[in-house]
């Protein structure tokens, strides 16, 4: 899993055969400055050259995590889980990604506001 992110050494990589079906999925905002979009392409671009087959799904946002990607994320891991998970396993999951929503929610408001506004 990617998110908001690159793959500098890509072209140096050599993928092993044991990898070869690795599932890879790349998160990405189309508003990101500190790791433009056009970056996550070339990272999908440099997986597929090497015989990966990446999923690629972007968001309206920044550099961030928004509540539609962490339900996607979810879904995703799940898919990939599959019947290895429990009930109790899936509602655990469940709770994880949404604490985490709620904690780059919390981290995105205090880079505008003091924490003193939170509260």
């Amino acid at each position: 899993m990617v998110l908001s992110s690159f793959f500098p050494a890509g072209n140096k990589v050599q993928p092993h055969p044991a990898n070869r079906d690795l599932p890879i999925h790349v998160f990405h905002g189309t508003q990101d400055s500190m790791a433009p979009e056009s970056l996550g392409q070339q990272t999908v671009a440099i997986l597929r050259e090497k015989g990966y087959a990446p999923r690629y799904k972007t968001y309206p946002m920044a550099h961030a995590v928004c509540p539609q990607e962490i339900t996607d994320i979810s879904a995703w891991l799940q898919g990939l889980l599959g019947g290895a998970l429990t009930r109790r396993d899936r509602d655990v999951l469940q709770v994880c990604m949404g604490e985490m929503v709620f904690w780059c929610f919390c981290v995105s408001i205090s880079r505008t506001q003091s924490v003193e506004h939170l509260e």
